[in-house]
């Protein structure tokens, strides 16, 4: 059997993760990044603590969604590989 792979860029998951890894890092660099978006001071630790359980809860819902493996090479959608040997 063999199994179509994707482009990264063309990964819902890839992109969750890159964006919370944006929101998480901006967060940890400078915390008052928050307060000038209306968070209370303070809250950093509750932010990223919520950053990392909706990316998980996400990566969760998307991989089951689709569980089509992804390649870096530029014409992904082309490659295939046969599963039975690998």
């Amino acid at each position: 059997m063999k199994t179509q792979y994707k482009s990264i860029f063309a990964s819902k998951t890839m992109w969750i993760n890159l964006i919370a890894g944006i929101l998480a890092s901006a967060t940890y660099i400078n915390p008052e990044l928050l307060t000038a978006i209306g968070f209370a001071p303070g809250t950093e630790t509750k932010v990223l603590t919520a950053i990392g359980a909706i990316t998980a809860i996400l990566n969760i819902i998307l991989r089951s969604l689709n569980g089509s493996p992804v390649s870096i090479a530029p014409n992904a959608a082309n490659n295939t590989v046969n599963k039975t040997s690998i």
